[in-house]
């Protein structure tokens, strides 16, 4: 089994680079897709701009720069058979790379953690959770994200393109620790959201509470299980692998090629966190159906225009 994950990651054949090349350019597209979506609809409905979904919104940016950042150049990397865009840009790359990892990080504990206030304590929610505080928030966030850019430039460290990873990277003891505090939160957050989420459900039950207040509880749930779900199964391998490896003095191939798997792995979660929570949602999913009939009509409107002209 490993030797045959090994072949399939590694092989020079063109029909198993371009496997991981399709593959690739799906995850982008449904990232752009999705997460754009999430940003438009928030960003055109009212009675979507609350303060949670600001969260989400910086959520999706992220993502989306994510994808940008990292995607492309690996399907190029992949093409071409090798890394040649010079140190500089590799640098650049790795920087927007750890920006990108630890804001995204502290973001989606954060958004665990406004769901979790507003299961808990609604009034507190309601009257306390302001569009301040979640801008204070997600600067808060970005800002764990800022130091992972900077202290590494202020140590030198050396950026270089990592097969496994499939994305320049370079060894940073304060931007590893950094990157480290930023998943024990996320980690945190996911896990006892997700746990007093499920007691508060229950909790409700067995009082027999109204209807509406019970199915918000358990819509929260479900939507925090599936974001806690995606971070355990896509990060936590992934995390492992990459420790084993720090901790080798040489690397195999089959190293690689399992840090590699669980890379690619990561990367569904670029457009599963607006799919498994956003779109969940009722009223965004309402949303995301009014504006895609609205696209459709712009379509056909656009097309009898071009009818007319000739």
């Amino acid at each position: 089994m490993a030797e045959e994950v090994e072949g399939l990651l590694f092989a020079d054949s063109t029909a198993q680079i371009g496997v991981q090349v399709v593959y690739l350019l799906i995850v982008l597209m449904l990232a752009l897709v999705t997460n754009s979506l999430v940003m438009s609809v928030v960003y055109r409905e009212s009675n979507l701009q609350t303060p949670g979904n600001l969260l989400l919104v910086a959520l999706s940016l992220i993502h989306v720069f994510g994808a940008v950042n990292s995607i492309p150049i690996t399907v190029l990397v992949l093409g071409m058979g090798g890394y040649r865009f010079g140190q500089v840009f590799c640098t650049v790359q790795g920087l927007a790379g750890n920006f990108t990892i630890v804001s995204s990080l502290c973001l989606l504990g954060a958004v665990c953690g406004s769901r979790l206030l507003l299961v808990t304590r609604p009034t507190e929610y309601l009257t306390k959770f302001t569009d301040k505080v979640a801008k204070a928030t997600v600067s808060a966030c970005f800002l764990p994200g800022y130091l992972a850019v900077v202290l590494p430039l202020v140590e030198g460290t050396d950026f270089r393109f990592n097969q496994g990873m499939l994305v320049c990277w370079g060894y940073s003891k304060s931007a590893n620790a950094i990157f480290l505090v930023s998943f024990l939160w996320c980690l945190l957050s996911t896990t006892v959201t997700h746990y007093l989420s499920y007691r508060e459900a229950k909790r409700l039950a067995a009082i027999k509470a109204s209807f509406g207040a019970s199915v918000y509880v358990w819509e929260t749930l479900k939507r925090t299980a599936f974001m806690a779900g995606a971070f355990w199964i896509t990060w936590l391998p992934g995390l492992i692998i990459n420790i084993i490896i720090a901790e080798k003095d040489t690397a195999t191939t089959l190293d690689y090629a399992l840090q590699r798997t669980f890379v690619l792995l990561n990367l569904l979660t670029t457009f599963m966190n607006p799919l498994l929570y956003a779109f969940t949602h009722q009223f965004i999913r309402d949303a995301i159906k009014r504006q895609l009939y609205r696209m459709y009509l712009t379509m056909n409107e656009a097309i009898d225009d071009l009818k007319a002209l000739r």
